[in-house]
């Protein structure tokens, strides 16, 4: 009995492994372009590209892409660092 199941049980991953290993005429799910091109795949398209105007999410993935922020926040050193900008003037209550 142990003989017999170790050799179902053989003959089943071979099985697997052949089906997995056959090409078929079935897609590959990779699209035929240009070299410089590239795909993204997104969940909506982007209603607005105003960055003062936009409240929705897809928008805002794919403003993230296109337009630098002023400062970046470094959550390994715990600073602000510059990206666009050049310096920042410290504002403090009391210039109110």
């Amino acid at each position: 009995m142990k003989k017999l199941f170790s050799i179902v049980l053989s003959l089943l991953m071979v099985m697997t492994l052949l089906a997995g290993c056959g090409n078929g005429n079935k897609s590959s799910g990779t699209r035929k372009g240009d070299a410089d091109t590239l795909y993204v795949a997104n969940d909506a398209d982007a209603i607005s590209l105003d960055p003062m105007g936009t409240n929705d999410n897809s928008s805002s993935k794919v403003l993230v892409q296109i337009y630098e922020g002023l400062l970046i926040l470094s959550l390994l050193i715990l600073e602000l660092l510059h990206l666009l900008c050049t310096r920042v003037d410290q504002f403090f209550a009391k210039n109110l």
